[in-house]
This record gives C-alpha cells, sequence and structure tokens, in this order.
C-alpha cells in the first residue's frame, strides 16, 4: 500500500494504492508466473496462489471504509511491484498536487515497498518508510534486509512515533 499526505491549511489528501491489480491478459511478475505455474509459494506460511489476488472490483481490492476520508483519491490501477511504473500516480502527486516527500507503508517492504521507494526516489520524492507499518511475508530477515538498503540508499526509514512528532499530531 502507498500512502500519501498533502496539507494546505486545514485541509488533508490521503492516496491508497493496493498491492497488485491484474487482468486476465496482465501477468504481475515473471517469478510469481513461474511461482503459480510450478505450484511454488515465496511465502514459507501459505500455499501457491490459485488466482491473481487484488483484482480490481473485488472485495481484496478494496480498502476498509474506516480508513477511507470522505476527500480521499484513490489510484488503483498498480501491476507491479513500483506504484509508480505505468499508472497516473505521478502524474497526480507530482504535477497536479506537487507533492515531494511521500510517506510509504504497506507489504512487502522486500518487493512493492522496495520498488515504489526506489521508483519514487527515481522521479525526484523523498520516500519516507514508515518502519511499523511495512513488512514481508517473507520472513523478518527480508523485512530487514530490504529496510537496510533503503535507509543507505534511497530513502528514511523512521517509525510512526517519529513521523507523529515531526508533523505535531499528539497520539
Amino acid at each position: 500500500m502507498l500512502c500519501c499526505k498533502k496539507e494546505r491549511g486545514n485541509k488533508k489528501k490521503f492516496f491508497y494504492k493496493p498491492i497488485h491489480e491484474i487482468n486476465k491478459n496482465f501477468l504481475i511478475s515473471p517469478y510469481i508466473d513461474v511461482s503459480q505455474s510450478n505450484n511454488l509459494s515465496q511465502n514459507v506460511q501459505a500455499q501457491a496462489r490459485k488466482k491473481p489476488e487484488r483484482v480490481e472490483g473485488t472485495i481484496s481490492s478494496m480498502l476498509p471504509e474506516c480508513l477511507i476520508g470522505e476527500r480521499d483519491i484513490h489510484v488503483t490501477s498498480k501491476r507491479n511491484f513500483d506504484s509508480f511504473h505505468e499508472t497516473e500516480l505521478h502524474q497526480l502527486i507530482n504535477r497536479i498536487l506537487g507533492i515531494k516527500n511521500i510517506l510509504i507503508c504497506g507489504v512487502n517492504t522486500d518487493t512493492c515497498v522496495y520498488g515504489t521507494t526506489f521508483g519514487a526516489s527515481n522521479r525526484g520524492y523523498k520516500p519516507i518508510i514508515v518502519e511499523d507499518c511495512v513488512g514481508s511475508m517473507r520472513g523478518k530477515d527480508q523485512h530487514v534486509s530490504a529496510l537496510k538498503i533503503i535507509s543507505k540508499s534511497i530513502g528514511w526509514v523512521i517509525k510512526k512515533k517519529e513521523i507523529y512528532k515531526k508533523l505535531g499530531i499528539k497520539k
């Protein structure tokens, strides 16, 4: 999931992106395609996926209503690990809204979070990973390794509590 925040006066906007969205003619990635066709799973806790997940319009692609604000804008065309690749997200947050700092949270740290952070950095954004709002189904080692790489080269890794403090939000 990718979440961005922009403030103008008292107005706040948040953006959400589901992890995957595909159609029948689109392959997510070579790794997932090979895994599915050979009944292999990258997740040690689960069997291989039998069908695509988070297809637009299905319940698995929807954000719980309790997390949706009245003025939120949703970009749901993500088809691979990088939320910016072949989506309208870059145009929306850079050209239309002028956002430069992006808070990123979601799953999986070592694929989608990393890919989106790399994509954001390549496009001139300042990606900030919310450390306690990301995780990996591939285990703690993969998660920690991805955070280490991100923090040393392409983005900041900060805990939610520190972000609240910097933004003046009392929780």
